[in-house]
């Protein structure tokens, strides 16, 4: 009896050391409170790359920079922006369309409108990376308001939505694994 007892000791000691459910996609700890609705508001336009911060607030200048010249670079004048006024937009495409930032305005006035996620070598400001679970993301953030607005489901795949005053942040996931995050500046949204 005393040797089953060991054996079972030392099979639970196994598990445990495995990992036993730690998303390996998640770098450090997430902190946040489950019932929160958006628990790091303060975080929701933050992310690394390639050890470089990257913000919605980044003078875009300031991000080419660090992160450097980029692949591909597009530029449109003729853009109106949600005010109604025309305005250049310029897309800076990294790795193959692994990041991509949108900006809009231009010289001093140029300001990052949107950032989207799609590589291995971002990680959002509290460690959350592609491949993460959903477990992780509400971890991390909260769980998502189930109003139809913030988590909605289709193409094979479900997308929770957080936001504070200035900053709207997707999580598309598919198979349980986030496969895409999108962050926008709320002053470039339109409300279509």
């Amino acid at each position: 009896m005393k040797r089953k007892v060991v054996i079972f000791g030392l099979i639970a000691a196994m598990v445990l050391s495995i990992g036993c459910g730690k998303d390996t996609n998640v770098v450090g700890s997430t902190n946040a409170s489950a019932d929160s609705k958006a628990a790091s508001t303060s975080k929701l336009d933050e992310v690394s790359y390639k050890g470089n911060s990257i913000s919605l607030s980044s003078k875009p200048a300031d991000m080419v920079a660090s992160v450097g010249e980029p692949d591909e670079k597009f530029e449109n004048d003729n853009v109106v922006d949600a005010s109604g006024k025309s305005n250049k937009l310029t897309i800076y495409k990294y790795e193959n369309d692994g990041l991509i930032i949108q900006t809009q305005g231009e010289g001093d006035s140029e300001e990052i409108a949107t950032i989207i996620i799609n590589s291995e070598n971002a990680v959002l400001g509290n460690g959350i990376k592609l491949g993460a679970s959903e477990e992780a993301v509400k971890a991390a953030y909260g769980e998502p308001i189930d109003d139809g607005q913030h988590v909605s489901e289709g193409c094979g795949g479900v997308t929770y939505t957080y936001e504070d005053e200035n900053t709207t942040e997707t999580f598309a996931f598919v198979d349980g694994k986030l496969s895409n995050v999108s962050i926008y500046n709320k002053k470039y949204e339109c409300e279509c």
